[in-house]
């Protein structure tokens, strides 16, 4: 997360919350703050563009 450190708090949290959404993070409430844990370390994107 170290990228996303400089970012604004609340762009911080709605990454995070996205992240979430998409079962790359989990996010557990600790001490008044959300902690995120990876679930996600890898990827395979695939995609292909149709020429009209």
């Amino acid at each position: 997360m170290q990228p996303l450190k400089k970012a604004a708090k609340s762009n911080l949290s709605r990454t995070l919350k996205t992240l979430q959404r998409y079962g790359i993070v989990e996010l557990h409430k600790q001490n008044n703050a959300l902690v995120p844990e990876v679930k996600a370390t890898h990827f395979k994107v695939e995609f292909g563009l149709d020429a009209a």
